[in-house]
């Protein structure tokens, strides 16, 4: 990705560069894939180019977990009870599991490439939902924004889900911050 944003910054064109925070938890850095293009945007010197990193784990994380449950993949996964034994106790924080868990892959119970902290972190919400220390929690699969676009049904659902109070509570303000961008100029998508 750094050279795809260095091959556009060359252009002086205005730049929104939006990545995955990849972060395990709210209390979790930046990753270097961050600052490799933060470096990029500053040894080019160009003061129209941005680097964001959404403020959960990945882009599948901003799909409220309504419309995930309508999806195939989302139809009989053990992640379920999980996250529908969390959603009214995590309600009005902005630090709820949904958005740190690694919604494609799941937890396989040892967390072995996080910090402890990240993994104690985990551990205490997999414990208010009732799982026992050490029990993996299984993901949705690699194929769920393509479920969602491939089903007229699940893009209106998603759309409704969208403009529900607890979504916004959590990612409007994100997403106020980039809109001017999006309606100043042309996008490129990579």
């Amino acid at each position: 990705m750094p050279n795809v944003l260095e091959s556009l910054v060359h252009q002086k064109k205005l730049i929104v560069t939006l990545v995955d925070s990849d972060k395990n938890s709210p209390t979790s850095t930046e990753t270097k894939k961050i600052d490799r293009l933060e470096k990029v945007v500053k040894d080019n010197n160009w003061k129209l180019s941005f680097v964001y990193s959404s403020p959960c784990r990945e882009v599948e994380n901003f799909i409220p977990l309504n419309t995930l449950l309508n999806l195939p993949c989302g139809h009989a996964c053990g992640a379920n009870e999980v996250f529908l034994n969390l959603e009214k106790q995590e309600e009005g924080t902005r630090e709820t599991l949904y958005m740190f868990f690694d919604l494609k892959l799941g937890w396989d119970g040892v967390g072995e490439k996080m910090t402890d902290e990240e993994r104690k972190w985990i551990k205490s919400k997999l414990a208010l939902a009732g799982k026992l220390d050490g029990m993996p929690v299984p993901g949705y699969g690699e194929k769920i924004i393509k479920q969602i676009k491939a089903d007229g049904a699940h893009i209106t659902t998603l759309r409704q889900h969208l403009v529900q109070r607890s979504w916004s509570d959590l990612f409007l303000s994100f997403f106020e911050g980039l809109w001017w961008y999006f309606i100043a100029a042309p996008q490129i998508r990579t």
